[in-house]
């Protein structure tokens, strides 16, 4: 039976939304890739019965309840005390992560603030390999063991990696893992793929899967439970590959965290040069791309033709084409690809142009409605019309990724 371990990260902060939460992320993908998957994970309020009550529900539930914050010497950091309390131990000066604490800090602190910090529970064993002033905090009952760590991210990480997972490693091995193979779709609706993968699933009987879209990908997770990665991947392979023989044109790999990395790399190993023409995205196509390193072997420039008057001086599209058709229209679309490609002569180059909103659509060109256009050496690859909802970020970040999915999928006639 799998090792049972339950997540709670505490401070008023994470619940107020202050601040992200990349400490639950963090850890649950380091256990994952060591072999465990977690129960659950929530978090509670600096608040005393509420903190008591998770951690004791948590220890019925799980061999290991790993909480994170509320381990400083201020009035809301109540997570050590509360342990204590429920494991009936009492405080000691550690006389050893005293004198390393005075070593470390006692130039930037005073003495009472560094004590503070050496005040540990005498039940408690310590972690001490940290990047902080604060250590870790295990405390045992049984089987069963609660594992308090600091909630600054960078200190939590390292304890994660330096003292967390290899203990687990020693004390709680586990006997099968879960393995993962992922594989990316473009512009496939859920409902398209659903009956293909109930064939999968049920040649399969050991197979999972999870589907999840963002913006025109579907990102396709497999996985099984096996020992060892020769025999999951019995399981695995065959299923990749039988994706990429349903949508051949469509599928980029999992090693890929997005459809703009699988582009960068494309645009880089092909050799190919490219250049951008932005209305409606506002720049926001040029930034998904530069955000990678390297982009600078492709890319040769950007022109953010917001206004009409850029698109004619800057561009060279005509006056005729904006009268008659207007900004947002195949015909305009088409003049900013081929002008901007002409501008810096480059191979290939891509071009939106739409109403984002929430103001400025119309009954024939509502919000939402937007044109992109691919163009390499004296030809249109595509020239498509969108008809996208939501907010204006969404509709510009939909309107970026449509754009890169469309070019993957005609990428082979470039």
């Amino acid at each position: 039976m799998s090792t049972k371990i339950e997540i709670i990260t505490i401070g008023n902060e994470l619940l107020e939304g202050s601040i992200n939460n990349t400490n639950v992320r963090y850890v649950c993908k380091k256990l994952y890739k060591a072999g465990y998957l977690p129960l659950s994970q929530c978090s509670v309020l600096d608040d005393k019965k509420a903190l008591i009550s998770q951690i004791e529900d948590s220890l019925k539930k799980s061999d290991v309840v790993i909480c994170s914050g509320g381990l400083g010497p201020t009035q809301d950091d109540i997570t050590l005390d509360i342990a204590a309390q429920m494991f009936s131990s009492n405080f000691h000066i550690n006389e050893k992560l005293l004198k390393n604490l005075m070593k470390r800090y006692g130039k930037r602190l005073d003495s009472n603030s560094i004590e503070a910090f050496a005040r540990v529970p005498e039940k408690a064993e310590l972690m001490l390999d940290r990047m902080g002033m604060a250590p870790g905090f295990m405390f045992k009952k049984g089987k069963k063991r609660l594992i308090l760590l600091p909630g600054v991210p960078f200190e939590f990480e390292h304890l994660v990696d330096k003292e967390l997972i290899p203990y687990l490693k020693k004390h709680y091995p586990p006997k099968s893992r879960e393995y993962k193979k992922i594989i990316h779709l473009c512009r496939i609706a859920e409902s398209h793929i659903t009956p293909f993968l109930d064939i999968l699933l049920k040649k399969y009987p050991k197979l999972k899967v999870g589907v999840y879209p963002h913006f025109g990908i579907l990102s396709i997770h497999f996985k099984t439970s096996a020992q060892n990665s020769k025999v999951a991947l019995q399981t695995l392979t065959p299923c990749i590959r039988a994706v990429k023989k349903e949508f051949p044109n469509r599928w980029f790999d999992g090693k890929f965290d997005s459809i703009e990395e699988a582009v960068h790399n494309f645009l880089i190993q092909k050799k190919l040069s490219l250049s951008l023409a932005e209305s409606c995205t506002g720049g926001a196509l040029s930034a998904a791309l530069t955000r990678l390193s390297g982009t600078s072997d492709f890319l040769q420039g950007s022109v953010v033709s917001y206004n009409n008057e850029a698109k004619v001086n800057v561009l060279g599209v005509s006056r005729k084409t904006l009268k008659k058709d207007g900004a947002v229209s195949d015909s305009c679309i088409r003049e900013m690809a081929q002008g901007v490609q002409k501008l810096f002569n480059t191979d290939l180059s891509f071009a939106t142009s739409g109403i984002a909103g929430p103001s400025g659509g119309s009954s024939k060109k509502p919000v939402g409605y937007i044109w992109i256009a691919i163009a390499s050496k004296n030809k249109i690859l595509v020239s498509q019309n969108l008809q996208l909802s939501g907010e204006r970020s969404t509709i510009i970040a939909r309107t970026v990724n449509y754009l890169l999915a469309e070019f993957w999928i005609n990428k082979d006639n470039v």
